[in-house]
Formats: C-alpha cells, sequence, structure tokens
C-alpha cells in the first residue's frame, strides 16, 4: 500500500457533540492505513472537543479557533494538509463503511489522471426518510443546479492550489462554486464512482425548509457569475415555499391536503407518484387522508429501484407502459421546474397520456380553486 495516495479527511465542529463521535469512529475504523485526519473546531462551547479528545491519538491535527461558518474552516484545514487527496467528512455525517477511503484510492491510483472522483450519498434525516443520491455528471448539470454533495467528493489537493479555495462569502454553495470551477477546466479528469460513500443527515442551516429559498438564491447567483445566464425556469425554483406554505394551510384548516381535489377526477383512487424523495413522502401520506392508493413510486435512479419508502415501492419509470390500467394517475413531486419538465419529456417518450399527468404544485392549485 506504500505507492497509494496519502488522504487527508477535513471535518469541521461547531458545537458538534450530538453526532461527532459517530463520524470520527467512522474514520477510524477505515482499513486503508495511510490517512490523515485533521479536525477544525469553530471554538465550540458544548463539549465537542471533550468528546474528540477521547479519540486524540487517531487524530493528526486538532485546531480550535473562532472561523467564519464551514467553509473557513475547510479551508484552514486545507492550508495544514499533507495529503495527496482532499475529502470532507461533516461531524454529523458518517462514511458508508470501512473500505470506502481504501476503494477511492486504488482508484485514484490506478488512474493517476484523476483529479476528482464523486460517489453517492445517502441523505437520511427524521421518519426514516432515506434517498440515495449521485449520478454522472455534466458541466450542464451544474448549470443546472446540480451537484453531489461534498460527502461524496475526493478531489485533489492541486485543485485547490490551481483553482482557489472555498469562498466564504457565499452562504451555502461555496462546494457548488468550487465545483463548477474545477469542472469547467478538469471535467475529463472526473470520475463518476457507483458506490456510496457517505451517510448525510439533512440537518443544521442549510438542511433546514426555511433556508430552502435562501440557498436557491444562492445558488442562482453563484451559476449567473459562472455562466452568465440561467438555464429556463430556474428562477421559478424559488417560489416553492409558498406552495408549501398553502399545503400546509390545507392540512391546517381542512384536514384534507392537496389530493381531496384529485380523488374526484379518480375512477379508481389509484394513482403513481413520480420521485422518491421528500415531496414524494409528503404526497403519500397526503394521498392515506383522502383515500388513494399510491401503488407504486416512480424513479429514474436505479440505486432507488426496488426499495421501499414509506410502504410503497419504487421501480422505473417503465414500469407504467405495462400496467396503465393500474392507475388512474401519476403525480410528480419534483420540486424543481426544470426537473418537472425533463419527468415529463421522459413520460412522453413512454407515450403516457399528458391528460393523467399532475404535478403537486397543479394539485395545490387546483385545491385552491375548489376552496374559492
Amino acid at each position: 500500500m506504500r505507492d497509494y495516495p496519502k488522504i487527508s479527511v477535513i471535518t469541521a465542529t461547531f458545537n458538534s457533540e450530538k453526532f461527532v463521535e459517530i463520524a470520527v469512529k467512522s474514520l477510524i475504523a477505515q482499513t486503508y492505513p495511510n490517512i490523515e485526519y485533521i479536525i477544525v473546531d469553530g471554538a465550540s462551547e458544548d463539549r465537542t472537543l471533550e468528546v474528540i479528545e477521547r479519540y486524540r491519538k487517531h487524530i493528526d491535527i486538532v485546531i480550535s479557533e473562532p472561523d467564519n461558518g464551514v467553509y473557513d474552516a475547510f479551508n484552514k484545514g486545507i492550508k495544514v494538509a499533507s495529503g495527496d487527496i482532499i475529502y470532507f467528512l461533516n461531524s454529523d455525517d458518517y462514511l458508508a463503511d470501512e473500505r470506502v477511503i481504501s476503494d477511492v484510492a486504488i482508484l485514484f491510483s490506478e488512474q493517476p489522471y484523476l483529479k476528482i472522483i464523486y460517489g453517492n450519498v445517502v441523505v437520511h434525516d427524521i421518519g426514516n426518510y432515506n434517498q440515495v443520491i449521485g449520478k454522472k455528471l455534466t458541466l450542464s448539470d451544474f448549470k443546472e443546479g446540480q451537484m453531489c454533495p461534498h460527502q461524496g467528493v475526493f478531489v485533489k489537493k492541486e485543485l485547490f492550489e490551481s483553482h482557489g479555495y472555498f469562498r466564504t462569502d457565499i452562504w451555502g454553495v461555496g462546494d457548488f462554486d468550487f465545483m463548477i470551477r474545477c469542472f469547467q477546466s478538469d471535467e475529463r479528469n472526473a470520475l463518476y464512482y457507483n458506490r456510496i460513500i457517505a451517510y448525510y443527515r439533512l440537518m443544521g442551516e442549510s438542511g433546514d425548509p426555511i433556508n430552502t429559498n435562501r440557498l436557491q438564491a444562492m445558488k442562482m447567483t453563484v451559476i449567473k457569475q459562472h455562466f452568465g445566464e440561467l438555464v429556463q425556469d430556474y428562477e421559478k425554483q424559488l417560489d416553492v415555499n409558498g406552495y408549501y406554505r398553502l399545503w400546509l394551510d390545507r392540512l391546517l384548516l381542512t384536514g384534507n391536503g392537496i389530493t381531496s381535489g384529485l380523488s374526484l377526477r379518480l375512477s379508481n383512487k389509484k394513482i403513481a407518484i413520480y420521485g422518491t424523495m421528500k415531496t414524494a413522502q409528503y404526497l403519500i401520506e397526503d394521498c392515506k387522508r383522502n383515500g388513494i392508493e399510491v401503488v407504486v413510486l416512480l424513479d429514474g435512479n436505479p440505486n432507488m429501484q426496488s426499495q421501499i419508502v414509506r410502504d410503497v415501492q419504487v421501480v422505473q419509470p417503465s414500469w407504467i407502459m405495462g400496467h396503465r390500467d393500474q392507475v388512474d394517475a401519476i403525480v410528480l413531486s419534483q420540486e424543481s421546474p426544470i426537473s418537472e419538465n425533463k419527468v415529463r419529456e421522459k413520460l412522453a417518450e413512454l407515450t403516457v397520456d399528458p391528460n393523467m399527468i399532475y404535478s403537486w404544485r397543479e394539485l395545490v392549485r387546483l385545491q385552491e380553486s375548489y376552496s374559492h
């Protein structure tokens, strides 16, 4: 293993006593021997440093001082790192298994031209929500606001030297900005590795639904700075909280949610939902309130197919071709109008009648029309 690259793992912490031990243990458990572990703490006021001290012999560098946020902490870690490869493990996340870093190191060693390896991340939070995120990316995907979470990304340190460090003036999207810079010059040297790298807890400021609009606005700013324009419909994504507010109003004030109007249009009260992320799960529960059976969840992500989400089977979109008589409608759960349009195009390729397709936004508007 002596010819394999040294990998520096950087964990930023601040008042992280609740989960940091799990992150540290997942790193210590790695079978790969050539790891440098760096923890950059933002002067925590809880027991974070006490927890870290228990594992101090496994940690090469600990910095504890006030910082200007997670990207500032990451930058501090990069500057003291001596590894060839840099990886960032958040204090509330953890590596998928003990061979993750070894498997990635082998790929870098076997293909030395590679500068970036990125894989899959399992996003999870309360309510047993799990979503596998990851696919091969192109620069065009970044233009549409897509990116693998940094918990799934390994990059050569030289990229920070050639492209600069994380920007600290853009809230929540410093990693998105950095990856665009990398892909603009090194896309051909990036490899998608179809493997689960880490589990990512959807929490903190960036995981808070209240900050959805702020995060999208910052992402829109970065896209404009790099590409000079936005793809069509991107700005429409910023109104998502308004729709959720109307949905919540219906639930709290009438108890019916947004599918009660749809139920009046269904003969068999059976639907398929396209997508498996949080909005799809909200729709499943909404349908239960209104006597609608969700037969399947359709998802083009191979990593999600065959899984069970809230007691509903996930299948590939082509399922609909042989089972048209089993559902009255397909409800699209995508938050992004861009993603929604792509799904409509996919369903058109499968010759699905457009009249049986509804987006969750359309259901909100439909319900509002019934209430006036």
